[in-house]
């Protein structure tokens, strides 16, 4: 996975969304791998563009979570609980215009969003 990431991150480079979503998927692969550090910095660089664009449309969950995930393996609690929180109230703004029954799904069903939602529970 770290490979494959490696090589879409380098590829999407020169188109920020798509590029923080493989820098996203970069760092939870590292993560997996025990190479918290690194995982951080790409986690970092990802939610640097987010922020920059105000948000992205395709893989801004999947960020959020990469820099929950990496702050936390970091021992840094307090930024991961300010992530989730954001994170969550972002997905929670997202989700008003739908039905109950779709913003349930939307928050509960989709795992990066449920991974966050569950993260800020417990920030």
């Amino acid at each position: 996975a770290r490979r494959e990431a490696e090589i879409a991150s380098d590829r999407l480079a020169s188109t920020p969304p798509a590029h923080a979503g493989a820098l996203a998927a970069l760092a939870l692969a590292l993560l997996s791998l025990g190479e918290r550090l690194e995982a951080e910095l790409k986690a970092t660089e990802a939610l640097a563009i987010l922020a920059e664009y105000d948000g992205i449309e395709e893989f801004e969950a999947l960020v959020q979570r990469a820099g929950i995930e990496t702050a936390r393996a970091n021992g840094d609690r307090e930024h991961a609980a300010t992530i989730a929180r954001a994170a969550a109230a972002r997905l929670r703004r997202r989700a008003e215009p739908l039905g109950q029954r779709f913003r349930r799904s939307f928050l509960e069903d989709v795992a990066d969003n449920a991974a966050i939602m569950a993260a800020a529970q417990g920030a």
